[in-house]
């Protein structure tokens, strides 16, 4: 078992999403602000709308049909 110290400082990290620094406010804080803001407003639109904005899925070359 693995124990964590609870004495967490913010870190300059790295997003995961776009690759640029940022101050991090802990260990589970590996998306920038500005990156989750993006990821909050595709909350909630059906998988049609967002294959629309995104493009379609894929799978070793193949579309991924969603029914």
């Amino acid at each position: 078992m693995v124990a964590f110290a609870h004495n967490y400082r913010p870190a300059n990290r790295v997003c995961l999403k776009c690759d640029k620094k940022f101050d991090s406010q802990g260990p589970g804080n590996r998306i920038c602000r500005k990156c989750h803001k993006l990821n909050a407003r595709y909350t909630g639109h059906c998988e049609a709308w967002l294959q629309s904005q995104r493009g379609v899925k894929r799978r070793n070359g193949e579309v991924i049909v969603c029914n």
